[in-house]
């Protein structure tokens, strides 16, 4: 194969090039970059509440009879004040307590409430002003709070970050979460005001942000009036300076922007000047401009970024901005290829015509395939759901290695492809339909700019979001470049996609019937979402019914399929639009999913699962000049490939310890050695480890610490049995070596901490576990069958552990730091006392033992000797985050991914 770097335009694809840039206006930057302002990628989004501290300025408790009179409620009997708390009584499915308020929401940064006795639900805060009603976008939740002890919970609810937290608030209100015994008492309840701390503020202005504006985040520099940022550089021929500015909504009055250029012998020229008002139309968006350094050019100059805002001090929390600047010049090495990844979410391969559906679902990508694209026809997915899966695809690692398999934000210390080409001079940037693709969940980092759709309403997300990739393609076409282009048009809400719909039943020769459907979630021992099933209700009926007949099944898989059909014709117009701007000859096109669906298979809906309608994606690309277009690679393969595809095709290196491989020797030759094995991890779900052998042998491991929630063992042979409905692990011989197999990649892929019971004897260890330790979901065991550790919701998580037995437990991101430990040795004589314990587990050093020492238990940190009976808590792998408090999302995205059923 010829070297990437080296593939020839043809000569009609650089005439349209030219063409297509002649035409263009404004003229876009073109080239390598120059000088980067921010060189390292910032990877945290900015929250003002970290740029400036907060204070208590009022406490509204109900801490005496006159106080709690101010207080109303709905559901709930309020029986009195005890103890300074107001002790009320839930009278119904949705109690909350109201009192009325006079703040200044621009004025306020949190608001804390303590709630004795609550459930396990979650704490909300709703707020209205004068004359409004509660709604649903005024509204924050609280999915955990902090224990104070004694029952009682602390919720905190950032409100300073949030765009609806406006104006005059007149009344708050707190929704309870339902106790088990119906009696909560409601506590201090706490208002924070806003407070520069000198410190912090010059510590945040003084470093780059990933920045929101408008629903594009761009990496920034914050620019309170005053500040100015500065780079000297030499400027080659035919150099721009390319950059934007915005506000940030809350900001007041006017903001002057200027970029000047100061060289030896000249009077500093003001290269570019502009203006935004706080409030306009123009206000809280970004304004993107390019400024011509040509007459610089051989000249040595310093640039400068200044801002002033005329008549006004220096703001408290909301700032101008600058986005990405960056001088770029004509490239050096012009035929450097791009890169376009598209990720169908939710989007199982077995679906697309040229995969084998009957309904030609995909004419646009099969045609492309068949002519200029190579097509993998197996490729196993890393997990079943979005955040692990595009987690394994950015970094080449798989699900057990990386450990972002729970609700939260993506670790910063993962390198993600998009971090290695920014590095490397590409300019990156991301179009996403939101939800989980949010830029609070991490995957911003290594992108110069990431837009999202931010609506509920996902009718026209997949019209937004292939016209903003073709409109961004227009306008950084001369550049080296990555672009992610992803879509939620698969996901449920499933919809009758017109005129497709009407178009494949035709085909299919069917006649829908109507209903509304619905996806209704499955609990699992009352403990965690085991999946999602259907749910119809009919013409005429009031109430939904879970069990759809077989004309509906076959109607929702056409409701899928009219959704594919229609991302296909987006697919198409996208790769035409490529061709219209001379990229596709210089270019690596990608079109796969993250994941598959599950449409009736056993009573099933949605993603969690580990069968093959979860597990299998389309896996399609177009290499620089059409190389090897037409190939079908039949041999499995695994979505972890494909950042060290990329990587290799661009000519780059490959950084080591990747689960990965690359593709390309598989391109070219088909008998190629490839991995026999693909491992998929469904993780939150505790439906365990798959491995997934190129023979067709798939085995199932179940690696919850507890028996009682773990999925079931399970082995099949798929050349036989492709529907996976005939289990032969109970009676098969190779069961105890696929066993080893997976216990002994579980352990040597978990990163993170790991706590060891070990018993020498001679009595029995017995224990409790507390606090993160107790986890349902996030507790993980390669001692599959037979943990001596057990979970139920009527009994603690605990051990017993016979004389010379051990186990160890494997912690994934945890929800808390805080842990305990109840130990006992079971004798003749009965259990000795019990001894306990407690951890912060951000601040213990490891490895640290509670160990059984010749005169009782002792707790040792910084522990290397060797541990007879008690516990031992190490690290395994690279130093990651232990503890996750959640992605940073505000109301807006909450209704996002409450509409695509991710909560509730």
């Amino acid at each position: 194969m010829p070297s990437p770097r080296t593939l020839p335009l043809s000569a009609l694809g650089a005439a349209l090039a030219i063409l297509a840039w002649a035409c263009a206006a404004p003229q876009p930057p073109t080239g390598d970059v120059v000088l980067r302002f921010i060189e390292d990628d910032p990877q945290e989004l900015l929250a003002t509440s970290r740029v400036v501290a907060s204070r208590l300025e009022a406490e509204l408790g109900p801490t005496d009879a006159e106080a709690a009179r101010r207080w109303r409620g709905h559901d709930v009997e309020i029986l009195g004040v005890v103890d300074g708390a107001l002790e009320v009584e839930q009278a119904g499915d949705d109690p909350w307590l109201a009192t009325d308020v006079d703040l200044d929401a621009g004025d306020v940064v949190a608001v804390e409430v303590e709630l004795s006795n609550p459930g396990p639900a979650e704490a909300q805060l709703f707020w209205a002003g004068h004359w409004q009603r509660f709604s649903s976008r005024r509204m924050l939740r609280a999915a955990g709070g902090r224990h104070l002890g004694a029952g009682t919970m602390l919720y905190r609810f950032e409100v300073g970050d949030t765009p609806e937290w406006r104006g005059r608030v007149r009344t708050l209100r707190f929704d309870l979460p339902p106790g088990s015994d119906r009696t909560m008492r409601l506590g201090a309840v706490r208002i924070f005001r806003w407070q520069r701390d000198e410190a912090r503020f010059t510590a945040a202005t003084a470093r780059p942000w990933k920045v929101d504006l408008g629903h594009s985040t761009r990496n920034a520099l914050l620019a309170p009036p005053g500040t100015r940022w500065d780079r000297r550089l030499e400027v080659p021929e035919g150099a721009s300076l390319a950059l934007a500015c915005g506000i940030q909504p809350g900001h007041e009055g006017a903001v002057r922007f200027r970029v000047l250029a100061m060289a030896a012998g000249l009077d500093d020229t003001v290269l570019l000047e502009r203006t935004l008002v706080a409030g306009s139309s123009r206000a809280g968006r970004w304004h993107d401009e390019v400024v011509d350094l040509s007459r610089f050019a051989g000249r040595e100059i310093d640039l400068r970024l200044a801002v002033d805002a005329p008549g006004r001090g220096t703001p408290t929390r909301w700032f101008p901005v600058w986005g990405n600047p960056e001088v770029v010049a004509p490239p050096a090495d012009p035929d450097r290829p791009n890169v376009i990844v598209v990720l169908l979410d939710t989007l199982r391969a077995d679906r697309l015509s040229s995969y084998g559906h009957p309904l030609p679902t995909s004419p646009r990508m099969d045609a492309w395939a068949a002519s200029s694209a190579v097509r993998f026809a197996s490729v196993v997915a890393p997990a079943p759901w979005t955040l692990p899966a595009h987690a394994s695809m950015f970094t080449g690692l798989d699900a057990v290695r990386h450990g972002f398999n729970f609700w939260g934000t993506a670790p910063p210390a993962l390198e993600t492809t998009a971090e290695i080409l920014r590095r490397h001079g590409y300019t990156t940037a991301a179009v996403t339909g939101g939800g989980l693709l949010h830029p609070g969940f991490g995957f911003a980092q290594g992108f110069d700019r990431f837009d999202y759709w931010s609506d509920p309403d996902s009718d026209r997300e997949v019209a937004w979001v292939f016209e903003r990739a073709r409109s961004w393609l227009r306008g950084h076409r001369e550049r080296p470049f990555f672009l992610f282009v992803h879509t939620y048009e698969m996901h449920a809400p499933h919809r009758r996609r017109q005129p497709h719909f009407d178009e494949l039943a035709r085909t299919a020769g069917v006649i829908p019937p109507p209903f509304d459907l619905e996806l209704v979630s499955r609990p699992w021992q009352g403990l965690v979402a085991q999946g999602d099933r259907f749910a119809v209700r009919r013409p005429g009926d009031d109430d939904w019914s879970g069990d759809l007949d077989e004309a509906e099944l076959e109607t929702v898989g056409l409701m899928y399929d009219s959704a594919l059909a229609l991302v296909d014709s987006e697919v198409g117009r996208l790769l035409d639009h490529l061709g219209a701007l001379g990229l596709r000859e210089r270019s690596l096109v990608v079109v796969t999913s993250d994941h598959g669906e599950a449409l009736g298979e056993d009573g099933r809906a949605g993603h969690v699962y580990l069968d093959d309608y979860n597990l299998m994606v389309p896996l399609i690309l177009e290499l620089p000049g059409a190389y090897r277009g037409g190939t079908v690679v039949e041999r499995q393969v695994r979505l972890v490939d494909l950042a060290p595809t990329i990587l290799e095709i661009l000519g780059l290196p490959v950084p080591a310890g990747l689960d990965g491989r690359s593709l390309l020797p598989l391109v070219e030759d088909p008998r190629a050695p490839f991995p026999e094995r693909a491992w998929a991890y469904a993780a939150s779900s505790n439906h365990g480890l798959a491995l997934r052998r190129h023979d067709g042998l798939k085995y199932l491991f179940p690696d919850p610490a507890w028996a009682q929630v773990e999925g079931r063992e399970a082995l099949y042979d798929l050349a036989a049995d492709p529907g996976e409905e005939w289990n032969l692990a109970p009676a098969d011989p190779r069961i105890e070596a696929l066993r080893d197999t997976a216990r002994a990649t579980i352990l040597e892929q978990h990163r993170g901490l790991r706590l060891e019971i070990r018993n020498t004897g001679p009595g029995v260890l017995e224990g409790r576990l507390t606090g993160a330790w107790a986890a349902h979901d996030r507790v993980k065991s390669a001692d599959h069958p037979g943990s001596p550790v057990h979970w139920t919701q009527e009994r603690p998580a605990g051990f017993e552990l016979e004389p010379g037995r051990r186990t160890t437990l494997l912690l994934g991101q945890l929800t808390s730091a805080e842990v305990g430990v109840q130990l006992g040795i079971a004798g003749d004589g009965g259990p000795r006392p019990a001894f306990e314990a407690s951890f912060d587990l951000e601040r213990l050093r490891t490895p640290a033992a509670v160990r059984l020492g010749p005169d009782g238990w002792l707790v040792e940190e910084d522990f290397h000797g060797e541990l007879d009976t008690g516990l031992l808590v190490t690290r395994a792998g690279a130093p990651t985050s232990l503890v996750d408090a959640g992605p940073a999302t505000d109301a807006e995205t909450l209704r996002q991914l409450e509409a695509l059923g991710y909560i509730d």
